[in-house]
């Protein structure tokens, strides 16, 4: 079971490192597409060094720092989610936003990566106790 844990550990951080390479966000104002993935946005470093942090945790053992990983992915799901609307320049036009801008792959990866490797990584300190 703990292996089970740990590659599913593994797996999360797999699709948080994937998220930094995909289309993050794109907006279409003017007919012209325009789409940045995390490493334009300022923090793709960030994110793979916390995906890294939890991939070496997840292998080791060490559920709690991976979870605390996983909590760290989810608090850059937020700010890049901020910052790459201003590198987009739109964040004046709130109104807009919804109507010019569409999530990317990156977008969901990172939302579900972030969960999924504090979820798994909880449950694998929950194993890691009781056997």
């Amino acid at each position: 079971m703990k292996l089970i844990v740990k590659l599913l550990c593994i797996l999360a951080c797999g699709l948080i490192g994937l998220s930094v390479v995909v289309p993050f966000i794109s907006a279409s104002p003017v007919d012209v597409t325009i789409s940045r993935n995390l490493m334009e946005g300022g923090h793709g470093t960030i994110v793979l060094i916390i995906a890294g942090v939890g991939l070496v945790s997840s292998l080791f053992g060490w559920f709690f720092l991976s979870a605390l990983s996983g909590v760290a992915a989810f608090v850059m799901f937020f700010i890049e989610k901020g910052s790459v609307r201003d590198i987009l320049g739109i964040r004046e036009v709130d109104a807009l936003i919804n109507l010019v801008t569409q999530n990317g792959t990156g977008y969901y990866l990172l939302l579900v990566g972030a969960i999924a490797l504090v979820a798994f990584s909880i449950v694998g300190m929950i194993v890691k106790k009781v056997l």
